[in-house]
C-alpha cells in the first residue's frame, strides 16, 4: 500500500473507533483495543483451572470411550451466572460472532499449555439439519472456527453427521441423556471412504459448548472411533456421569488458587 493510501486507511480506522468504539460482546460497554469482553464481565466468569490437561476429571470422564490424550474446559457453568448467559446467547440468540470470539479466547488461553499439540482436525459436535436451520448456525462449529483462526487447525464438518435426536437434552437425567444420544451420530460416507484408503484422522479434537454429563461427546467419539482423541468445551457443568465423581471433587480440582486473567482477543 502506498504511503498516502496507508495514511487514509489509518485515518479512516481511527475515525471509526472514535465514532464506534469497540464494545464488550456481552454487556456492550466500551472496551480497550484488542479486547472483546470488558474487565467487569471477565471478573464474573469463573475459569476452570485444571492443573493437568492429560490427567483430570474430564480425561477420566471420557476414558471409557477410547484413548483420551487431553481434555479441558475454559469456564465453570452455574445456573443464573454470566457463563450461563453466554451459553444462552450463542445457542439461542443468534450470536455467531460472539461464539467466534470465545473460540479465539479458548485457543489463546490453552495453546501455551499444549492443548493443540499434534491435533489434526477440529470436530464440532454436529446438529441435526433441522436444528441448525432453526438456529441459523452451529454454535460449537463457530467456537471451532475461532480456535482454527488462532491455531490454523482445520475445522472438519465432513467427518460425522447427526442422524437422530429424540428430545432435547436440557431437562434429561444423566442416564436419559446417554440413551437419547447413543445412536445419534454416524461417520459420513465420505469419511468411511477415507478410512478404507487408510486416510482416517489420527488425533481429532472434539468440541462442544458445554459439558454436562458428557453423553453427547461420548457418543460422538465412539461414532468416529479415532486411535486417540482430545476433548474441549467452552464450559463445564457440575453434573457428570461417573458415579465416583462428586461435585466436591470437581470443585476442588478445577478451582486451584491461580490468578484470574482478563479476557483479550486478537483481531
Amino acid at each position: 500500500m502506498s504511503r498516502p493510501a496507508s495514511f487514509f486507511h489509518r485515518l479512516s480506522y481511527s475515525t471509526l473507533h472514535v465514532l464506534f468504539p469497540p464494545s464488550c460482546a456481552v454487556c456492550g460497554r466500551t472496551v480497550g483495543e484488542g479486547s472483546r469482553i470488558c474487565a467487569g464481565c471477565s471478573a464474573e466468569m469463573e475459569p476452570v483451572r485444571l492443573a493437568k490437561l492429560n490427567d483430570n476429571v474430564l480425561t477420566r470422564l471420557f476414558a471409557p470411550c477410547g484413548k483420551v490424550v487431553r481434555a479441558a474446559s475454559l469456564l465453570r457453568y452455574h445456573p443464573d451466572t454470566l457463563v450461563a448467559q453466554l451459553l444462552t446467547e450463542i445457542k439461542y440468540h443468534r450470536r455467531p460472532q460472539l461464539a467466534l470470539y470465545l473460540g479465539e479466547w479458548m485457543a489463546g488461553e490453552l495453546a501455551p499449555r499444549g492443548m493443540f499439540k499434534d491435533i489434526d482436525a477440529l470436530i464440532p459436535l454436529p446438529l441435526t439439519p433441522k436444528r441448525q436451520q432453526e438456529r441459523g448456525y452451529n454454535q460449537s462449529e463457530r467456537l471451532a472456527c475461532g480456535i482454527s483462526r488462532i491455531t490454523g487447525i482445520p475445522v472438519r464438518t465432513d467427518i460425522v453427521e447427526r442422524i437422530s435426536f429424540s428430545i432435547s437434552q436440557t431437562r434429561l437425567t444423566g442416564d436419559e441423556r446417554r440413551k437419547n444420544v447413543q445412536q445419534a451420530f454416524r461417520p459420513t460416507e465420505a469419511y468411511l471412504q477415507l478410512l478404507s484408503q487408510g486416510k482416517g484422522l489420527r488425533h481429532p479434537l472434539f468440541i462442544d459448548d458445554v459439558i454436562t454429563t458428557g453423553a453427547s461427546l461420548s457418543a460422538l467419539t465412539v461414532a468416529v472411533a479415532p486411535p486417540e482423541f482430545s476433548i474441549l468445551s467452552l464450559a463445564l457443568a457440575g453434573h457428570h456421569s461417573l458415579a465416583s465423581l462428586s461435585e466436591d471433587e470437581i470443585q476442588r480440582e478445577t478451582s486451584a488458587d491461580i490468578t484470574r486473567t482478563t479476557v483479550y482477543f486478537d483481531e
